[in-house]
């Protein structure tokens, strides 16, 4: 029987282990093959400004070139699995929240903007969440050599945007054929999206430790002092009398 029970968990336990990246980067699929997938989701400042609310979401899922599609949707995949295994509310929260807030940077912040479309603000936000997350259990473990080639892969990915900046051209994908520009900021806003979700977080379960151990404290005390009252001696008794 045990036996069984570990061959069946070895054989489907991927499946809830990284099921919400998988239908997000289906989903993807989906749009781009759909005739009528990137037009109808892509951000468009005239379609949201009239009501079409939806797109701020949607509009990530959309992509200008097949070239684009690719290098959006293989780091997606990869990272996305990196946080779904460490904390899938977490890794949730990041991908809608970054959806959201880069969605809105786009519409109030770049107003020369007309469209937008693509999954590299949230590959941004989701190399936030883990790499932050990495350096917190580097730290932890005192992983000196850890943090040093976490913080150089930090370096890469700010010198990445700095490089966009300067430059106005994506650094990985062909815009000329395509006919796009890069939104560095909506990057940056996604990797702080992603590194503020982690270390909420951690927050989090630091409060919910220290509440569960001073319980414990608590009832450990209360422990030792019971018996001391309800088990004293005849000799206690009669001198306290």
């Amino acid at each position: 029987m045990k036996t069984d029970r570990s061959h069946n968990s070895f054989r489907t336990g991927w499946r809830p282990t990284i099921g919400a990246t998988t239908l997000l980067g289906l989903a993807a699929v989906v749009v781009y093959l759909a005739p009528w997938g990137n037009l109808s989701l892509e951000f468009s400042r005239r379609t949201i400004a009239g009501g079409e609310i939806w797109r701020l979401l949607t509009c990530h899922w959309t992509h200008f070139s097949f070239e684009h599609f690719v290098w959006n949707l293989l780091p997606f995949v990869w990272l996305g699995a990196l946080c779904e295994r460490r904390d899938r509310q977490g890794f949730l929260l990041c991908t809608i929240g970054s959806a959201l807030a880069i969605s809105v940077y786009v519409f109030l912040f770049v107003p020369e903007l007309s469209s937008y479309r693509g999954l590299s603000g949230l590959d941004s936000a989701l190399f936030g969440f883990i790499a932050v997350g990495r350096v917190n259990d580097a730290v932890k473990a005192r992983n000196r050599m850890k943090c040093l080639l976490l913080g150089l892969c930090a370096s890469l990915f700010a010198a990445k945007i700095g490089y966009e900046t300067v430059c106005r051209a994506p650094l990985f994908v062909s815009h000329v054929e395509a006919g796009f520009v890069p939104v560095p900021g909506a990057h940056a806003v996604g990797f702080l999206v992603g590194a503020t979700t982690v270390l909420l977080s951690e927050i989090k379960n630091r409060i919910q430790s220290v509440a569960t151990g001073s319980g414990s404290v608590n009832s450990v005390s209360l422990g030792r002092v019971r018996p001391a009252h309800t088990h004293s001696s005849p000799a206690a008794r009669s001198t306290a009398l």
